[in-house]
């Protein structure tokens, strides 16, 4: 009787070779101010970190139930309302319009004196 070879583990978060996702993460913590997202990517990465040593540990599959729970969903939901926040900052009317019009012609001048006398203070 034949034994099947064993196929080689991808190297990943949690099989090893993670210091990447671990890193991302710690950056995605320490530089969104959202509420609740620190805390979410927190809990992933420590999730992660947990089921890494379970498999160095004893080389066990982690359970997707745990890993779908406990890794995947808080960064999704912190991705969600990172989303939320960019829609709702990107809905704000902006106090002034980047792209205005150039002074119509006839102004052109008094615009070109008016700005400079705001330069000189006068």
């Amino acid at each position: 009787m034949k034994q099947q070879a064993k196929q080689p583990q991808r190297p990943g978060p949690i099989t090893g070779g993670g210091d990447n996702w671990s890193d991302q993460l710690r950056d995605v913590e320490e530089m969104v101010e959202v509420p609740g997202v620190a805390e979410r990517v927190s809990k992933a990465r420590d999730q992660i970190r947990s089921l890494s040593k379970e498999f160095k540990r004893h080389s066990k599959k982690p359970k997707w139930d745990l890993v779908q729970s406990g890794v995947l969903n808080p960064i999704e939901e912190a991705r969600a309302r990172i989303l939320e926040e960019l829609a709702r900052r990107d809905d704000q009317p902006s106090l002034a319009p980047i792209d205005r019009d150039p002074a119509p012609n006839r102004f052109i001048d008094a615009v070109k004196r008016y700005t400079e006398q705001l330069g000189r203070g006068d």
